[in-house]
């Protein structure tokens, strides 16, 4: 795995430097301390088409599916505060 130094090499063109053995184990325990895992499928070609409209926005497609999730949350639960629950009924 390789990683791009740009933000340690201030002033200087992107490099391309090998990832050492043990950042890639640091990455990988926090990365499973810190984060949950979702495997998601699509039909065949549609995640060209999601990282194609990610990309155009200037996002990740993990940004771009978590924005979209966030955004139908918050959609949902406008409708849900808007939706007459019926009454229970207390006559024993």
């Amino acid at each position: 795995m390789t990683q791009i130094c740009a933000a340690q090499c201030p002033g200087k063109e992107a490099a391309i430097v090998p990832m050492t053995e043990a950042r890639q184990r640091a990455n990988r325990k926090y990365n499973e301390k810190a984060y949950d895992r979702i495997e998601l499928k699509v039909n065949k070609g549609k995640k060209a088409d999601l990282q194609d409209h990610a990309a155009g926005r200037g996002e990740s497609l993990n940004g771009f599916v978590n924005r979209a999730i966030d955004s139908q949350i918050a959609q949902d639960n406008a409708i849900n505060a808007f939706t007459i629950q019926p009454e229970e009924d207390n006559a024993e």
